[in-house]
């Protein structure tokens, strides 16, 4: 087995996984049962290191990372027409 595979099957579930495709670094983690994949910003490994475990660490608090929560578009547009009853039209 080549040393690419191993390193691909070394994701361990809760810890999470770093890894770079082209020029940007995207980090793996789990959050209620599935599993988030979210591009960064970041410029080093290092960077996404930081990120991954700030995420992490929110899951582990119980706060539900932004790549995971949903809005759906019905919501939005409810959301804008009690908006309009309230203030009227802009």
């Amino acid at each position: 087995m080549s040393d690419e595979k191993r390193k691909r099957r070394s994701w361990k579930h809760r810890r999470g996984a770093v890894r770079k495709l082209g020029r940007a670094f995207w980090i793996r983690y789990t959050s209620g049962g599935k599993r988030i994949e979210e591009k960064t910003d970041a410029k080093s490994e290092r960077d996404a290191r930081k990120i991954l475990n700030e995420r992490l660490g929110d899951v582990a608090k119980g706060v539900t990372p932004a790549a995971v929560s949903k809005v759906r578009l019905a919501e939005l547009y409810a959301d804008m027409q009690a908006d309009y009853r309230n203030k009227g039209p802009i």
